[in-house]
């Protein structure tokens, strides 16, 4: 609880210093199917100084078929260098990031802003993968 205090004191901190903090708010990583749950206190620092949280999302694409890849997983008992191997090893690889609409966190306590945040990225997350062209 004491470093979860801490960070949320830190971000907000930041914040008021005209800095833009990125969180991960799932705490851990996965394959990229379905997004884990959310730990509410990341957005401690925003409610505190009334910041606007914008849900950033990860598409990781084959860029032949579109289709969603595994290739830049780093899961389970995987190192960094398995997984940048992975990545590197990996050609047609796409990242397509989307950004969500920004949420207003005023009148939001932690766990009704992480909600809002989690379904914005799960929604795009389980939206099929735009066309990109190819080079």
């Amino acid at each position: 609880r004491v470093s979860a205090r801490e960070m949320a004191d830190s971000a907000a901190s930041l914040i008021e210093q005209g800095f833009s903090v990125v969180a991960f708010p799932e705490g851990t990583s996965g394959d990229g199917r379905d997004l884990g749950s959310f730990h509410s206190n990341i957005f401690e620092g925003a409610i505190k100084t009334g910041a606007l949280v914008q849900p950033v999302t990860l598409k990781h694409l084959h860029g032949l078929t579109g289709m969603p890849t595994t290739a830049a997983i780093y899961i389970d008992d995987m190192t960094l260098m398995d997984s940048l191997k992975n990545v590197l090893a990996t050609s047609n690889l796409i990242i397509q990031v989307h950004l969500g609409d920004c949420i207003a966190s005023a009148g939001h306590g932690r766990k009704s802003l992480a909600q809002h945040a989690h379904q914005s990225i799960r929604d795009q997350l389980l939206t099929p993968a735009r066309q990109t062209s190819h080079r």
